[in-house]
């Protein structure tokens, strides 16, 4: 898988409880997806 960022294992393991993932591509999706929401949110604190 492309994309795990170490840091981040909490917020993937949260994602992959809450939905029910059946192929390795929705798992990736879910990986971009919660290193972009991370990223947001890391933005969005340093600009506060």
């Amino acid at each position: 898988m492309i994309g795990v960022k170490h840091d981040f294992v909490p917020y993937y393991l949260n994602a992959l409880k809450k939905h029910s993932f059946s192929t390795v591509e929705e798992i990736e999706e879910a990986i971009r997806s919660v290193n972009e929401n991370v990223a947001n949110a890391e933005a969005n604190s340093k600009d506060s």
